[in-house]
């Protein structure tokens, strides 16, 4: 959609009373027009949030900082070849760029937004979860989450509602 649509909608949006907006996909990252849409948005007044698979985050993310409150980034096993396992095709390309922008994220004098990451259990991960914990909370050498979000998935046809569970860093 052209720019002049999201301006048009973060208008109604705005008229109605809401106050976030959460920049998703798909992947949000791959559009090219990502910085100007958030740009848009927070000039509205909304707090943006981004949810990332985390793998054009770090090349983006400079020109996007001053426009997001929160980044939510996919992150499902604790090394890269489970996450290739896990995810697919550029799994642990993903899992790699993830600890790269956290260590960048460290580095940063100037944290202008928080971070989850947000793990889906299923029965292939539920055995890592331990190990992808003590990766994210203490192992690993970058920025630690804000906050590490586990989503139980149900592969049952079920009345259930699936329950989230998250543990806050800070």
């Amino acid at each position: 959609a052209p720019l002049e649509k999201f301006v048009e909608l973060f208008n109604k949006l705005r008229e109605v009373g809401i106050k976030r907006i959460v920049l998703t996909g798909g992947e949000p990252l791959v559009r090219e027009d990502i910085v100007d849409i958030a740009r848009l948005a927070k000039e509205r007044g909304f707090e943006v949030y981004v949810s990332t698979n985390g793998l054009l985050l770090r090349e983006r993310w400079e020109k996007l900082a001053p426009y997001v409150s929160w980044i939510s980034i996919s992150l499902d096993c604790s090394t890269s070849e489970s996450n290739e396992a896990m995810t697919g095709k550029g799994g642990a390309l993903q899992f790699r760029k993830i600890l790269e922008f956290l260590q960048y994220y460290a580095s940063l004098d100037k944290k202008t937004a928080k971070i989850k990451l947000a793990t889906v259990i299923t029965k292939r991960n539920k055995d890592d979860l331990l190990a992808l914990g003590k990766l994210i909370l203490e192992d690993q050498s970058g920025y630690k989450p804000d906050i590490w979000r586990l989503y139980q998935f149900s592969d049952q046809f079920s009345d259930e509602t699936d329950v989230g569970y998250q543990y806050v860093t800070e």
